[in-house]
């Protein structure tokens, strides 16, 4: 299953971005957001958005993106069952 954070860190990687980079860009400590990427927290929605804006890809698109992969493994898995 893809989460938000899941997404965001291909996203970070797509474009070759480094989490001190985002976190410096972001106005985040870099341990702040390593450890909502990690999931221990939860982002906040004008974590999300300062986010999006920085990478130039807005957090409804990243949670869009997230919503679908798990969509998508969510009928393999009903398929593997049936």
């Amino acid at each position: 299953m893809i989460s938000t954070e899941t997404e965001l860190r291909a996203e970070i990687a797509r474009q070759n971005m480094t989490i001190t980079h985002l976190a410096e860009r972001t106005g985040m400590r870099r341990e702040y957001l390593s450890a909502r990427l990690n999931g221990h927290k939860d982002f906040t929605a004008n974590e999300l958005y300062s986010i999006g804006k920085v990478l130039c890809t807005p957090a409804w698109e990243i949670m869009r993106r997230a919503e679908q992969q798990c969509a998508c493994a969510g009928l393999e898995a009903e398929k593997a069952v049936s």
